[in-house]
């Protein structure tokens, strides 16, 4: 009935989005309340029920302290998991692509390290990661080289077997990772990427694509 009152596809469009955005408002405002309302009470009982049946089973070394108090009361509502669909099935599958093709030397540029190039450490005994920004920590099996991608001049020509870049070229260029202010990036680095690989050699990119095609500077 609410459609009667708007003319055309677009209003129709702009109603149902609305429509959506106020569900998850909803939604969300549900949950603050019972993780701030019930979240509590439900806490405090549990609390005295478990001190209760720890006395009655003469559980000894465990005891209660207020300064190791660290109360959680929005587990209990929450799903088991979160996860981005987009970049989770993305670092999964192509994982799985790696591992089957099975390269004897697989090289990644800007890659997520806490997804897709975690995926590849599980099975992999070595994996070669690029990338403009430092990285503060050692990782077994994981050979860091930071450097910029636009140029990887360091690496020969057709010298890389099997390379891969996941939704980190479109964001080249921008500044955002320290790097040159330059439109061009992006376009500099996909042909270093083609230089570097070895003839019959494998890349696995992914960035945004369609239309139109604007800048999210």
């Amino acid at each position: 009935m609410l459609r009667l009152f708007y003319k055309g596809e677009e209003e129709r469009v702009v109603w149902k989005t609305r429509v959506k955005m106020d569900k998850r408002r909803i939604k969300k405002l549900l949950r603050k309340i019972k993780e701030w309302g019930l979240g509590p009470v439900e806490y405090r009982r549990d609390k005295r029920d478990y001190m209760k049946k720890s006395k009655e089973a003469d559980c000894d070394g465990f005891h209660f302290d207020r300064q190791y108090s660290r109360p959680v009361y929005y587990d209990r509502y929450d799903s088991c998991g979160t996860l981005d669909s987009h970049y989770f099935l993305q670092d999964l599958y192509m994982a799985r692509e790696i591992r089957k093709n099975a390269p004897k030397e697989h090289y990644d540029i800007g890659s997520r390290v806490d997804g897709f190039v975690s995926h590849l450490l599980s099975f992999r005994d070595s994996v070669a990661m690029i990338d403009i920004r430092p990285l503060p920590f050692d990782i077994p099996g994981l050979r860091f080289v930071q450097g910029d991608a636009t140029g990887l001049e360091t690496i020969q020509d057709g010298t890389i077997e099997s390379l891969s870049s996941l939704h980190a070229v479109e964001h080249f260029g921008l500044g955002r990772y320290g790097d040159p202010v330059d439109p061009t990036a992006w376009k500099k680095a996909l042909l270093s990427m083609c230089r570097v690989l070895r003839p019959g050699g494998g890349i696995i990119h992914i960035r945004t694509c369609g239309e139109p095609k604007p800048a999210a500077f």
